[in-house]
């Protein structure tokens, strides 16, 4: 089978459903249509899997559809209905319930929220963390005006335990020196 153009069986949304249950079947995962309340949005074939977190209140979220989109605090991606998509999304959930990955959040001053991404646990290992920066910002102009202005970084896991948090320090200059003081 070709990954790169084989489509998930999607027009049977149900066997896509049952597939994750079994690869979730280590979790506790309520399965929600549109005929539950506060899921009235899902279209008349999709699903919600929501996986407990047994650490927090914060849920894996996977909506099923013609596509499929996985949430998870205020990271969230969309993954089409094809097979090397829907295995990246296995891959991607697998790590974020491992905890060997985590979501990005980067604020600015005002706690805007200007991109999430997923990131790798051993970030902590990072000595660089503008380099780190600036590898999921992909807009220069938005991190140019975090750089200036400050804000924060926050890396959620499954386990609320490993929840990083630094503070972007706001000054104009962008050099090696600012580089190892950026976060403290």
């Amino acid at each position: 089978m070709d990954v790169y153009t084989e489509k998930v069986d999607c027009t049977n949304v149900k066997s896509v459903k049952e597939d994750l249950l079994k690869f979730l079947s280590d979790y506790e995962v309520y399965v929600y249509t549109r005929a539950d309340k506060g899921y009235e949005y899902l279209g008349m074939y999709s699903f919600m899997l929501v996986i407990k977190n047994p650490y927090s209140n914060e849920t894996l979220d996977i909506e099923l559809g013609g596509s499929f989109t996985v949430f998870f605090s205020n990271w969230h991606a969309h993954y089409f209905a094809f097979d090397n998509d829907y295995e990246q999304m296995k891959r991607d959930i697998k790590g974020l319930l491992s905890g060997s990955i985590g979501a990005l959040s980067v604020m600015d001053s005002s706690n805007k929220l200007i991109v999430t991404d997923l990131c790798s646990a051993d970030f902590t290992r990072m000595t660089d963390k503008l380099q780190f920066l600036r590898s999921h910002i992909y807009n220069e102009e938005k991190f140019e005006k975090i750089i200036k202005t400050g804000g924060s970084m926050h890396i959620v896991f499954w386990n609320p335990a490993k929840l990083l948090k630094f503070d972007i320090i706001a000054d104009g200059e962008v050099n090696d020196e600012y580089s190892n003081q950026l976060m403290r």
